[in-house]
């Protein structure tokens, strides 16, 4: 049977390269992504008649087939048989899912492309250090170098369906893309730990800003999401055990209310388990990348919601309710994923490496301009915490204090000039955040707004905000007359502030 879907993949690609009057195989060509970038695809685009005739079933049951292997025929006695059938088909097999994982004119059906992922997650090859773990070597080989295409675009074409499974048009969409995407970002992890995957990566960033911030944007609204939640609930597991320690006034309780309240308990702790290995995977990803991609997440659109978001996560885990977050029971925190020493770790990591490529200051600009949840004293609560438990190097806590002198310093910088600005005219304001403009755009509606706020919003939503019509960022127009009189107007502000002074 292995055989016999090996040339149905090597068909099936023959066919989606045009190939089929026996012409050379295309050569490669742009495909415009959702945001607004460009991949460099392998497949011809539009996608050729004779590929787009077929029936979905025929890549359907291709993947279906595979799945069963996966899951079924690899256990037991016939292992050894099975794995040695598969290992001559692998490489047609990786080859057509990553041409077809990063080309949706040809898959419409992001599920469908999500079952590629499923495949692909399970060859990964397990860890040779790590006996949990099955290490299969002809595994090791089709992700390490051993396969060309694989090596170039696999990367790409995961993180292209990362951002299409944002909008499937399913009733339950916003939910199933957490579990595709945890799917995508084991695999991620383990590719970035390749030197080739990695190169592909930051080829990425570098020659598809665009995509690559809108992919960085939805990375942060799941991992904001999902930490929050996980924030929310883990209060209520504490009253709970509260409640339940308490044994006597649990049993005066009527049993209904009982029976109610652990059916609730037992939910809550499935929800949190799964939003805390959905978070791992998403903050971990922001670390790792952070460290040698950096500078998307210090683009004006980008860096403020980065800082924001750190921030109001450090309150959380370093704050003065962080004890609120803890369990007296140690193995329940175990049972549950959660290990906040862990997470703060994680959370640090892209502080750290977001201020060592910070070299114009706008990541501590944006830390110290977080209203919400930037706290002088939890900066410097964080490196006393650090240094108790160990975790990092005293460089790293070091780099980190200086990070917090240089917030702080920064915050009474912009205390200072606020209170020296005083009352901003109304037309020099975002109309939607309600803060100063430094560089405004006219909108096709005559709005004017601030260009960082227009463009994050256009990440998540490209509609007009005041009209609801499309609008691209390319329809954004600069108003340079009222930059001039923003900037003519803070000069002002500033020397009668100076002569007042």
């Amino acid at each position: 049977a292995a055989r016999f879907y090996r040339l149905v993949a090597a068909w099936l690609r023959w066919v989606a390269e045009g190939r089929e009057s026996d012409r050379e195989t295309p050569k490669s060509e742009s495909v415009v992504s959702n945001g607004g970038g460009a991949f460099e695809s392998l497949l011809p685009n539009p996608a050729p008649v004779s590929f787009a005739a077929l029936p979905e079933h025929l890549v359907d049951d291709l993947a279906e087939f595979l799945l069963y292997v996966q899951r079924f025929a690899r256990r037991g006695l016939s292992k050894a048989a099975v794995d040695a059938e598969l290992s001559h088909c692998l490489d047609d097999f990786v080859n057509l899912f990553v041409l077809l994982l990063g080309s949706p004119q040809y898959v419409k059906n992001p599920y469908l492309r999500a079952k590629f992922v499923e495949i692909l997650r399970g060859w990964l090859p397990g860890d040779p250090a790590d006996s949990r773990y099955e290490y299969v070597p002809r595994y090791a080989a089709l992700f390490e170098g051993g396969n060309v295409l694989a090596s170039t675009f696999l990367v790409p074409s995961l993180l292209r369906l990362y951002v299409d499974i944002e909008f499937t048009g399913a009733a339950n969409q916003f939910y199933d893309k957490f579990n595709i995407r945890h799917q995508i970002g084991e695999m991620c992890e383990y590719l970035w730990r390749v030197e080739n995957h990695r190169n592909a990566w930051s080829a990425l960033a570098k020659n598809d800003g665009a995509f690559y911030v809108r992919f960085l944007n939805m990375l942060i609204n799941d991992a904001i999401w999902l930490l929050d939640e996980s924030m929310k609930k883990l209060p209520e597991l504490r009253e709970h055990a509260a409640d339940v320690a308490d044994t006597q006034a649990w049993h005066a309780r009527p049993a209904r209310e009982r029976q109610e309240r652990e059916a609730a308990n037992r939910q809550n702790e499935r929800a949190l388990r799964s939003d805390l290995t959905l978070a791992k995977t998403h903050v971990g990803m922001m670390g790792y990348t952070s460290l040698d991609i950096a500078s998307p997440f210090l683009v004006p659109e980008m860096v403020e919601r980065v800082a924001s978001m750190l921030n109001y996560f450090l309150l959380y885990l370093a704050g003065p309710e962080r004890k609120q977050l803890k369990f007296a029971d140690r193995e329940k925190m175990k049972a549950l994923a959660w290990d906040p020493p862990e997470m703060l770790g994680m959370i640090v990591d892209v502080y750290l490496h977001l201020f060592a490529a910070d070299a114009e200051g706008a990541f501590v600009a944006a830390i110290a301009a977080d209203g919400r949840a930037y706290r002088d004293e939890v900066f410097i609560e964080t490196g006393a915490i650090l240094r108790q438990l160990g975790s990092k190097s005293e460089s790293q806590i070091a780099s980190f204090e200086a990070l917090a002198e240089r917030a702080r310093l920064t915050h009474a910088a912009a205390e200072e000039e606020e209170a020296d600005l005083g009352d901003v005219p109304d037309h020099f304001l975002d109309p939607i955040m309600c803060t100063l403009m430094t560089d405004p755009v006219l909108l096709p509606s005559g709005d004017n707004m601030d260009r960082a706020n227009i463009t994050r919003h256009l990440l998540t939503d490209e509609t007009n905000p005041f009209t609801r019509q499309p609008l691209k960022v390319q329809d954004l127009v600069p108003n340079d007359a009222l930059k001039a009189e923003i900037e003519g107007w803070i000069a002002e502000r500033k020397k009668i502030a100076g002569a007042r002074g």
